[in-house]
């Protein structure tokens, strides 16, 4: 009887570590995201507080003043659950390296969820915090300068009924235990709060040049949640054992009957796990083959769909200026003084008057008044949109303007960006919502939509098309966008003026510019590439138009590149 045992409870045993094996075989694939910090630029606070400036993508500098602010930044991209059907735990992660800035230091590294749950570390108070209610205190920890803190997302394979989990590293090795998200949430964005201390940031862009210092390679399985057959391997455990200490009897019979009757079972759930692998593989295979079918199905429709296509999308091409803000427009000054001009685009006015900086060619920045009051400010660009000489596409010409109302929003915020040519003027108006078209002395206002509305942070977009040079009835049209879309019709300019300076007016707004120099990096919000024949156009009709009462002071300030704004800024 004895050796009958041992040999069953041989075999139960290797039957146990084969499914061992299978059930901890967790491996984990690292995903990439090129990602960079975003949203903070380099300069200073006007009043003399401590906050944070972003010295390139990965790098951020804390400058310490009088009152040392925490600063929040979130990187450009999230780290998204794969789509993608995947057999393998997908592992996202990011470190940076702390750098003391004094007295009173804070870091805290986290991830946010689209519902502002956040799940994050804090140096200061040694916790793991996991959305407002949950923390965790770490005991035995210390924080010093140069240290190097880690924060990894693991999502679960794709057909595996695990939610994913937050883990924490310092220099290299985790810190308390892994933290299990609450629901199974699809995207989480990485950032940091700072406060006395700099940071400098691996995302991973480089691994081969700039290796993280967690040695994620090594992490092959994932000691988190145990499989669906924690129970039956624990059972089986803590049967063999008990069948191994007990006396032989009888009853013995009975029990090693039920243990037979277990290993069946785990021999059940090993073959259902096989033939699930099958069907995973089956599908993956159906998958290709229905989407090779489907793209030669596109590829016919497409030859079929050809002549549709050139009705409703134009043969364009991007015009592409380097472009840049050098010029503050002299009829619009902080005081008499002129504190702010061309020649000196940074500073602050001595009476205290709200007014513009150009920080870096392509940010126009509105300090706001301290004593004084908050002037109106405008700009016009270094290079001017041209007609194009002997081209057979249509030509676009295209900027984009990221709105930043400084202050709480009000009548006093004002917005308007546009052209001016050497008989055309063509602004939106952002707070009034209209589009002004003047041309030779006569203007008229296009109201936008009733549906319109201007938030902050908003992303407007003006376009010019020159049609090809051998359509000579066509004029050319400008339209606007907003945060991707056109908003409002086009119009069609009355005279195919060769020429146009780019302006804009602002006070109590901030901007930040895309001229389209790198579209690579920097790519515009509205998808020029699909920029269709626009189906409706203002109608302006000199006959119906109001007269321009500056007359021909106005038509010099029109001629005049430097004054352009002053047509910009008025409605007159």
């Amino acid at each position: 009887m004895i050796t009958s045992l041992e040999k069953k409870n041989s075999e139960l045993t290797v039957e146990l570590d084969k499914l061992n094996k299978l059930v901890n075989n967790k491996q984990v694939s690292f995903v990439y995201v090129a990602n960079k910090w975003k949203g903070i630029g380099d300069g200073f606070c006007i009043e003399g507080n401590g906050f944070i400036n972003l010295i390139d993508d990965q790098t951020i500098k804390y400058n310490k003043g009088k009152v040392d602010k925490e600063a929040v930044i979130y990187s450009q991209n999230s780290f998204n659950k794969p789509k993608e059907y995947s057999i393998n735990y997908s592992l996202f992660y990011f470190e940076v390296k702390c750098k003391i800035e004094g007295d009173n230091n804070k870091i805290v590294i986290g991830l946010e969820t689209f519902n502002n749950i956040c799940i994050r570390y804090n140096s200061a108070e040694a916790k793991i915090k996991n959305g407002p209610n949950e923390e965790f205190r770490l005991p035995t920890f210390s924080f010093n300068n140069g240290d190097i803190f880690g924060c990894g997302l693991v999502y679960p394979p794709t057909r595996i009924n695990e939610l994913p989990y937050i883990f924490f590293t310092q220099n290299g090795k985790q810190i308390g235990k892994a933290v299990l998200a609450k629901d199974n949430c699809d995207s989480y964005k990485p950032y940091v709060i700072l406060k006395c201390c700099s940071a400098e940031t691996n995302f991973g862009n480089d691994l081969k040049v700039k290796p993280f210092i967690y040695a994620i390679s090594k992490n092959s399985k994932i000691q988190k949640i145990e499989s669906n057959h924690e129970n039956e391997i624990k059972e089986l455990k803590q049967n063999i054992q008990k069948l191994i200490g007990k006396e032989k009897t009888e009853d013995e019979i009975f029990y090693l009957k039920k243990l037979i009757n277990q290993k069946d079972e785990i021999y059940s759930v090993e073959k259902q796990f096989k033939e699930t692998e099958q069907i995973k593989s089956l599908e993956i295979k159906i998958q290709k083959k229905i989407d090779n079918e489907f793209s030669v199905l596109k590829q016919k429709d497409g030859e079929s769909t050809s002549v549709m296509e050139e009705k409703n999308y134009l043969n364009l091409k991007f015009v592409k200026i380097a472009n840049k803000w050098n010029k503050i427009i002299s009829l619009t000054n902080c005081c008499e003084n002129k504190c702010i001009n061309t020649d000196k685009p940074i500073g602050k006015c001595i009476k205290g008057n709200g007014f513009i900086n150009i920080t870096n060619w392509e940010n126009i920045k509105y300090i706001k008044c301290v004593e004084g009051e908050d002037k109106l400010a405008g700009a016009n660009a270094e290079n001017q949109f041209k007609k194009p000489e002997d081209d057979i596409n249509y030509s676009m010409v295209y900027f984009e303007i990221k709105s930043k109302i400084e202050g709480e929003k009000s009548n006093n915020n004002w917005l308007s960006f546009g052209l001016c040519g050497s008989n055309n003027v063509i602004k939106m108006d952002i707070d009034d919502a209209y589009v002004l078209y003047k041309s030779h002395n006569k203007l008229k206002k296009f109201k936008l939509p009733t549906t319109f509305s201007w938030n902050d942070n908003d992303i407007f977009g003006f376009g010019l098309v020159y049609p090809p040079s051998n359509k000579m009835t066509e004029l050319p049209y400008f339209f606007f966008t907003q945060n991707g879309k056109q908003i409002g019709k086009a119009l069609l300019l009355n005279g195919n003026c060769d020429r146009y300076e780019v302006v804009i007016g602002l006070k109590l707004c901030s901007v930040e510019t895309n001229f389209g120099s790198d579209l690579k990096t920097k790519p515009f919000i509205y998808d020029i590439t699909k920029h269709s024949m626009p189906k409706e156009f203002y109608v302006f009709d000199a006959e119906d138009s109001e007269t321009d009462v500056i007359g021909t002071m106005g038509r010099i300030f029109v001629r005049a590149a430097a004054s352009a704004v002053s047509e910009l800024l008025t409605d007159n």
